[in-house]
């Protein structure tokens, strides 16, 4: 058996971080993006196998892949990912796909517990109803619209969309790298939203390039993220177009935090990622046909569109008529992205090993037609790069 084995010790349920005890001597911390052998997250006290380390943050040693040391949990997983044939017994689907998703480890971690979701019965997502029940937390952002206008003259503690102004550490206007041409301010998230998620007492501005961003969307020069201080007030260079729209200064405000499930067009992208979960198999592109013995109270003739868009569609209104109303609104702050076209998640560059950033905010704002601006950050405590994906 190649390499380390131990025991897990520690696990935070909220970040997917912990620490295990080598049987020959010394910790190794893991993340949830090591955990590629298992279909739900261990807990303490799971033996597990060390396959490779590597030197992570502040030189701490850091796990690259940890799998189960006993093989009848490995079993299971091998079991989970094999089933490609095209048709399956729904009682074997159920038992072989533990794990709806791993949306909770792919998300922003909040600080506070929140209540689960209340759930309706559903035949067909009820064996996951648990795990979705207690999906990712996310804070709704109103953003005002074009009908719908709320103009603000904004401080460095307000959140705020639009406009011609923001709140920078720097004196300059940010202007794309690509073009010259000066940005768009988008979006700007005072401080005591982003201390509600752990993130200090700093604020982030998000400006894009639209002449740039139709053909250059994750191009980190046609745009300027970054967390602010919010020192100095800056203002665009350019005089104003008198018939542009949104000019002023726009209000944006917080729901009150709430969990949020991965719709389909996440889940059907996140396939390709991880293809053992249970959403991977009825919403991905692979989705594998089911035939009975079915419970009682699921329909048959439910389960025949699962390769197409008909579930995507089952599941989406199903997971929007639990959802608490008024919640969401333009943007949000956590979550994963609601891809429209592809999943562009960026990794960390600063150190490979790092792996998947998190979404840590999703804008749209009437700008980005069908998609969004995704900004993301580093998931590993103490580095804080941030990327963007703008997908119109």
């Amino acid at each position: 058996m190649d390499g380390q084995l131990g025991t897990i010790v520690d696990l935070n349920i909220h970040d997917a971080m912990g620490w295990i005890e080598l049987d020959g001597g010394g910790r190794v911390r893991f993340g949830g993006t090591s955990l590629a052998g298992f279909a739900t997250n261990p807990g303490p006290g799971t033996r597990v196998l060390v396959q490779g380390t590597t030197s992570g943050y502040q030189d701490v040693i850091k796990a690259v892949r940890v799998v189960p040391a006993e093989p009848p949990a490995a079993a299971a997983m091998v079991a989970a990912t094999a089933i490609a044939s095209s048709e399956v017994a729904w009682p074997d689907f159920v038992r072989a796909h533990p794990r709806w998703c791993d949306a909770v480890e792919a998300s922003l971690p909040f600080p506070q517990d929140i209540a689960p979701l209340a759930l309706t019965a559903h035949p067909l997502w009820s064996p996951w109803i648990d795990e979705l029940a207690r999906s990712p937390v996310c804070v709704g952002l109103r953003i005002p619209d074009y009908q719908h206008r709320d103009p603000i003259e904004p401080t460095p503690a307000d959140s705020f969309a639009h406009g011609r102004v923001a709140f920078l550490d720097e004196p300059t206007w940010p202007c794309c790298r690509r073009c010259a041409a000066p940005l768009e301010l988008c979006i700007q998230l005072g401080p005591p939203l982003l201390a509600a998620w752990g993130l200090g007492e700093r604020g982030i501005v998000a400006l894009v390039c639209f002449e740039c961003v139709y053909a250059h969307g994750t191009d980190q020069r046609i745009g300027h993220v970054a967390f602010t201080t919010g020192r100095v007030r800056v203002e665009h260079p350019v005089p104003a177009d008198p018939g542009a729209s949104m000019v002023q200064s726009q209000r944006v405000t917080a729901a009150p935090p709430a969990r949020l499930p991965a719709f389909s067009s996440w889940l059907r992208y996140r396939a390709t990622v991880r293809p053992d979960t249970a959403a991977a198999r009825l919403l991905g592109a692979q989705a594998v046909t089911i035939r009975g013995p079915f419970p009682p109270d699921l329909d048959p003739d439910d389960l025949d569109g699962l390769d197409g868009d008909m579930v995507d569609e089952m599941f989406d209104e199903w997971i929007g008529g639990c959802l608490p109303r008024g919640t969401w609104g333009g943007g949000r702050m956590g979550g994963v992205p609601s891809w429209d076209q592809r999943d562009r998640t960026p990794h960390c560059t600063t150190d490979p090993q790092h792996g998947e950033a998190r979404q840590l905010f999703e804008y749209d704002g009437g700008q980005f037609l069908d998609g969004a601006l995704h900004v993301f950050m580093c998931r590993e405590p103490g580095c804080e790069q941030l990327a963007f994906v703008a997908e119109l």
